[in-house]
């Protein structure tokens, strides 16, 4: 983990970040840093652990958590150097938007 910038993030956050193995719920108040720790989260699974982009899903309560999740991954992973994803994650990234949620990305 040592050649990913994790920007500041508090050792709950490292924790949920660097989890690989099964499935990871984060719940927390507002504006504990719940998108922050999931845009890091995705980032590190695509850049460091290799893992598929079609193989993450991120679901949200709302489609607004939703937007802003892509906007903020897409931006994350452009600013590293994948400038592909630029502006869509989706072209790059192809979650499943699944009709029963609110919002997923």
């Amino acid at each position: 983990m040592a050649t990913f910038a994790f920007g500041g993030a508090n050792s709950n956050q490292l924790r949920a970040i660097g989890a690989t193995e099964g499935l990871l719920l984060i719940t927390a108040g507002p504006g504990t840093g719940k998108t922050f720790t999931l845009v890091k989260r995705v980032t590190y699974l695509i850049l460091e652990r290799g893992v598929v982009p079609g193989n993450i899903f991120v679901a949200t309560f709302t489609e607004k958590a939703a937007r802003e999740l892509v906007t903020c991954i897409s931006n994350e992973l452009a600013a590293r150097g994948l400038s592909r994803c630029r502006g869509d994650i989706r072209r790059c990234i192809p979650l499943p938007l699944l009709p029963y949620y609110q919002g997923a990305c």
